[in-house]
């Protein structure tokens, strides 16, 4: 089986622990998101992970998410094309998060106007900031 039909099969079949979600992060470095995960498994979240927006591309296409996390800078694309990714598919109604390494109001008035339900600064991330995403509190 090549890499592409593992990935699949494992995103189709991998089970989700009863009463936990499943986000998918978009994130060019590796490092946030291992951080965001490990933040997110504190809350009953299993995470996916992606390093580009193509990637998100394929992972949407197999897998419905209940929250989907978009770093502001993807290298080449931003995570104001993520939005327009999720319409249509079966992650449409997901909660819509932009993480950003700024805290600029401006990027999270932009945010809102483009498709997301919260801006947060990567700085700031934590239990009990992503509680409240999830109503988790």
């Amino acid at each position: 089986m090549d890499s592409e039909m593992q990935v699949q099969a494992s995103l189709r079949d991998r089970p989700v622990s009863p009463g936990w979600l499943r986000a998918l992060v978009i994130d060019d470095s590796a490092f946030d998101r291992r951080h965001l995960a490990r933040l997110c498994a504190g809350l009953r979240i299993a995470v996916d992970g992606v390093g580009t927006l193509t990637e998100a591309v394929e992972r949407v296409r197999l897998a419905r998410y209940d929250i989907v996390f978009a770093d502001h800078s993807l290298g080449a694309a931003t995570g104001f094309d993520v939005p327009a990714l999720l319409d249509g598919s079966a992650s449409a109604d997901a909660t819509r998060v932009l993480l950003t390494g700024n805290e600029d109001p401006r990027i999270a008035k932009e945010a809102a106007v483009g498709g997301f339900h919260h801006c947060l600064a990567k700085g700031r991330l934590t239990v009990e900031s992503l509680a409240g995403l999830t109503g988790m509190e």
